[in-house]
């Protein structure tokens, strides 16, 4: 027996979405005009090159992250960017994930860009397994 198309095996899902402009060197991200944002508070610069934070509306965090999508819209002739999330970097209390950002040739981590056009898509269980939902 499966589950009907459509649905899920994780009951009590929350996705959040939204895009966001790069900051440039050593910069938050933004939300510029064109862009838009569903459940994400603000994506900041950690102070170490090429590393974020994502911080969540309240409501919108769940209890732990079960998919996630991070990507970017670039210019021509500009490196392709990979996109890691730190494992130990989701806190669901104060509802914050860290990402990386790479070059896709060297591994190196790297700062967005103000042209870099950043789609992020976050899917929370709003709930621990077991739980009641």
């Amino acid at each position: 027996m499966g589950y009907p198309k459509g649905s899920t095996s994780i009951p009590n899902l929350r996705t959040v979405q939204g895009v966001w402009t790069g900051g440039g060197a050593a910069a938050d991200c933004t939300v510029a005009s064109g862009d838009w944002n569903r459940g994400i508070t603000s994506i900041a610069y950690t102070a170490a090159t090429g590393c974020y934070t994502v911080t969540f509306n309240a409501g919108d965090c769940g209890y732990a992250i079960v998919d996630w999508h991070i990507s970017t819209g670039q210019q021509t002739g500009v490196n392709p960017l990979a996109f890691c999330l730190r494992n130990a970097g989701f806190s669901a209390s104060a509802r914050t994930a860290i990402f990386e950002v790479s070059a896709s040739d060297s591994g190196t981590l790297t700062d967005l860009l103000t042209t870099d056009k950043l789609y992020v898509s976050f899917t929370f269980a709003k709930t621990p397994p077991g739980a009641s939902n």
